[in-house]
């Protein structure tokens, strides 16, 4: 990374357009770039990336920025303030950059968010990131929890840092779902301003995302991620490349009619499919999007364009949804069989004036899993006052504990968070499958079973409430 002794911009700490914006109600929208991989000339990739850039810049009648992602493809990509650094020289206090934790340490997150602040980027989105593989002889490839990265970005009374965080609310059996949002909350407490939904395509579960908000008297600026589905994209999500990503059957079923036609009318139902999503997601109290996948500068001039239309044609929540039945055809967009909602009613209006908890029990545990949380509260209660190596059979028989030098088992209803493939120990990431598996292995997400334990013991609150520190 480059110095960051001396300020490359000064700034006004007080001014942050996107802050103005997105709390002003000032519908925007970001078009993502990911910065290139390290063994690529930077200055080739930034003067190929320029006419994206100019093509943001040119949306008429919304206001535009550029979001620039961290760590997609690999860790070995240039570092994502100093790219950016490079990509947008003006502007910098309308644009947003994600900052990922994938496969990082602790230091390398403290100077990327230095950097940010350095270059005059105050506005970041917090990002575990998707799972590495193993690393050689086996070893596990950190990552660096969202949660610590916000702790991180907003230390200090007067950081001028307008930070935001990640939430998936596409998970459809109770504990999952439960899951995120405990951590959402979490993220608020410690810093966050505004949250950003990972890509899905079911509407419906964007409004859980803001019921559940609006129920805990959150009202903060929400956005959502939109991708725009190539034949070669929806494929690879329907293989499931993207961890956490879904197509549902039914969707499948509507763009393998549509690849049967040419490119261009494949390109055209996507267009108009984008428009229904955006009108709605604008309808349903959203402040903006992140589009990814517009890869060429015509479509990011297409896509304002198209979008502007949208929100002229469809002003009225109630209109929207009647004409989006007609267009998906009432097209089913959860993973069957999965179909857990939070709230029983909702689209049956666009404000969560008088939403309806689900009465859908929790998954529950099952004897096994219940004898050993009675156990280990009898026999490791003190664990976490006590040496790493204190009970340490115990722990492994219990709790599978591999060893931690320091111990949370107490914290996590008596299962160990380094169970957990990313080592996260305050929540999950976004990645899990829609039937409550973590995105890696064949086995149930540990923050799914920490949230059953939870619900069994009457203890969901700790969930959102404890922040539990990383180990050394």
């Amino acid at each position: 990374m480059e110095s960051k002794s001396q300020l490359e911009l000064s700034f006004d700490k007080s001014a942050n357009r996107l802050k103005a914006r997105l709390e002003g109600g000032d519908f925007t929208l970001f078009f993502e770039i990911d910065p290139p991989d390290r063994d690529c000339d930077v200055a080739t990739a930034t003067a190929r990336l320029a006419p994206f850039v100019a093509a943001v810049n040119a949306v008429e009648g919304l206001s535009s920025a550029v979001a620039v992602t961290d760590r997609r493809g690999g860790t070995e990509t240039y570092n994502v303030a100093d790219f950016a650094a490079k990509l947008l020289p003006e502007d910098r206090d309308k644009h947003l950059l994600f900052v990922s934790g994938r496969g990082a340490k602790g230091q390398e997150v403290k100077d990327t968010l230095a950097g940010c602040l350095n270059y005059g980027f105050m506005n970041i989105v917090a990002v575990t990131g998707d799972a590495l593989p193993p690393a050689a002889g086996g070893r596990r490839c950190e990552h660096v929890d969202s949660l610590d990265i916000l702790k991180l970005a907003v230390e200090g009374d007067r950081s001028p840092t307008y930070a935001g965080c990640a939430c998936s609310p596409f998970k459809y059996v109770p504990a999952s779902s439960y899951s995120q949002y405990f951590k959402l909350m979490k993220k608020f407490s410690y810093g966050a301003s505004f949250v950003v939904a990972q890509a899905g395509w079911d509407l419906i579960k964007h409004q859980e995302l803001r019921w559940y908000l609006e129920s805990r008297d959150c009202f903060c600026p929400s956005l959502a991620r939109v991708a725009l589905l190539t034949p070669e994209r929806a494929a690879r999500i329907a293989a499931g490349a993207y961890p956490g990503v879904y197509l549902s059957p039914d969707h499948q079923a509507i763009l393998s009619r549509e690849s049967r036609f040419s490119e261009a009318q494949f390109m055209a139902a996507q267009w108009r499919r984008l428009q229904f999503m955006v009108a709605g997601l604008r309808l349903l109290g959203y402040s903006g999007v992140v589009i990814s996948g517009a890869d060429k500068p015509q479509w990011i001039l297409t896509a304002g364009n198209k979008i502007a239309e949208a929100l002229k044609e469809f002003p009225d929540f109630h209109e929207w949804r009647a004409a989006n039945d007609v267009h998906m055809a009432r097209a089913e967009m959860a993973p069957y069989p999965y179909r857990f909602y939070v709230f029983e009613n909702l689209f049956s209006e666009a404000y969560a004036s008088t939403p309806i908890m689900s009465r859908t029990p929790f998954e529950p545990c099952v004897r096994g899993e219940k004898l050993r949380r009675r156990l280990s509260e009898l026999l490791l209660a003190s664990a976490a006052a006590s040496g790493p190596g204190k009970s340490l059979f115990l722990k492994k028989f219990l709790a599978g504990c591999p060893g931690c030098p320091t111990c949370r088992l107490p914290l996590t209803q008596y299962v160990c968070p380094e169970l957990c493939p990313k080592g996260l120990a305050n929540g999950p990431c976004g990645g899990s499958k829609a039937n409550g598996e973590c995105e890696t292995r064949r086995q149930e997400c540990v923050h799914s079973k920490i949230t059953r334990l939870a619900n069994w013991t009457r203890q969901l609150p700790s969930l959102e409430e404890c922040y539990i520190p990383p180990v050394n």
